[in-house]
Order: structure tokens, then C-alpha cells, then sequence
């Protein structure tokens, strides 16, 4: 079994997803902008990888 991270706690899985623009809350959080960037880069990453494949 894994510990269970701080992160896991605080968010409970009945939670509904956000929405995709950043509220108030969310710019006000440095760390949440980091963390969004990071998950748009990694789609990014993703859609390149899969255009790639395509094109072959």
C-alpha cells in the first residue's frame, strides 16, 4: 500500500473536475500555475508525439 499524499487528501475524488480557466483562486496560487503548466506542456509533448506518428 502507498502512503497516502497530503495532495490525495485534500482533494477527494467526488470533487468535480475544474474548469479549464484559471479562477481567482487558482492565479493566486503561484504553485497551481506551476503545476498547470507543467500538465500543458506535457500535452503538448503529447500531441507532437502523436503528429509525428501521423505523419509517418
Amino acid at each position: 500500500m502507498r502512503p497516502i499524499t497530503w495532495q490525495q487528501q485534500r482533494q477527494p475524488k467526488r470533487l468535480p473536475k475544474q474548469p479549464k480557466r484559471p479562477t481567482k483562486q487558482q492565479q493566486l496560487r503561484p504553485k497551481r500555475q506551476q503545476q498547470r503548466q507543467q500538465l500543458e506542456q506535457r500535452l503538448e509533448q503529447q500531441r507532437q508525439r502523436l503528429e509525428q506518428q501521423l505523419e509517418r
